[in-house]
C-alpha cells in the first residue's frame, strides 16, 4: 500500500511539473486577475436560467434567495467572460455537483470522515473541485482551499479545469473525466448533459 501511495504522489508531482500543467495554472491566474475588470456577458440569460432551475427544486430555496441568485449569476457571467467557457456548461456542472451551493463539501465516506477540518474534505465549492488532484494548481495560483467556497473563485477553478479537459478530450469525454471514470462518471455525464440541454 505504501508503494502505491508513493507512486500516486510521484504521478501527481510529475503532472504538475509539466509545461501543460504550468499553462493551466497561468490560465487560472490570468482569469482571476481579469474577472473584476471584464463586463458581464449573458447576465440576463444566466439569471433567468438559474431562476428556472431553482423553481423546480424547492430544496434549493434553502440556500438560494433572490439576492444570492443575483450574485451567482454575476459570478457565472464573470467566469464565462474571463475563461471563455460556455456559461451553460458552468451552470450545468455546478447544479449537478452541488445544487448551486457554494459551501458544498464532500469527504471520504469510506474512511468515515466527519469534516472536523476543511482539509478533511476532498471536493470543495459549487463545482466540487477535487483537491486531491487539483490542489497543486489551486496553490500555485495563490489560492487556498477555503477560497473555493467563494462562488466566483470556486467556479473559476472549475471552469479552467473543464476547459482543459474539453479541449483535450472533447465535450463528452471531458465532462466524464471531470467526475472520474467508470459507470459513475458515465451517469454523471448524462446528468450534466441533460441539464445543459434543458437550458434555453
Amino acid at each position: 500500500m505504501k508503494s502505491l501511495a508513493i507512486a500516486i504522489v510521484i504521478a501527481i508531482l510529475t503532472t504538475f511539473s509539466t509545461p501543460k500543467a504550468y499553462a493551466l495554472t497561468e490560465n487560472l491566474k490570468t482569469a482571476l486577475e481579469q474577472a473584476e475588470e471584464l463586463p458581464l456577458t449573458n447576465f440576463d440569460k444566466i439569471l433567468f436560467a438559474i431562476f428556472e432551475i431553482s423553481e423546480k427544486q424547492p430544496a434549493m430555496q434553502e440556500h438560494l434567495s433572490v439576492k444570492t441568485i443575483w450574485e451567482l449569476a454575476e459570478a457565472i457571467s464573470r467566469v464565462h467572460t474571463a475563461t471563455g467557457v460556455d456559461w451553460k456548461l458552468i451552470l450545468s456542472i455546478s447544479y449537478v455537483e452541488s445544487r448551486l451551493c457554494k459551501g458544498s463539501l464532500k469527504g471520504d465516506k469510506k474512511r468515515g470522515r466527519r469534516g472536523t477540518r476543511l482539509s478533511d474534505y476532498w471536493a470543495t465549492g459549487c463545482m466540487q473541485v477535487h483537491m486531491r488532484w487539483w490542489g497543486p494548481m489551486v496553490a500555485d495560483a495563490g489560492l487556498k482551499q477555503s477560497d473555493l467556497l467563494d462562488w466566483e473563485k470556486g467556479m473559476m477553478v472549475g471552469a479552467v479545469i473543464i476547459d482543459h479537459l474539453v479541449k483535450r478530450y472533447g465535450i463528452r469525454t471531458g465532462i466524464r473525466k471531470y467526475n472520474g471514470s467508470g459507470p459513475t462518471a458515465e451517469a454523471y455525464r448524462a446528468k450534466v448533459l441533460k441539464v445543459y440541454n434543458k437550458i434555453s
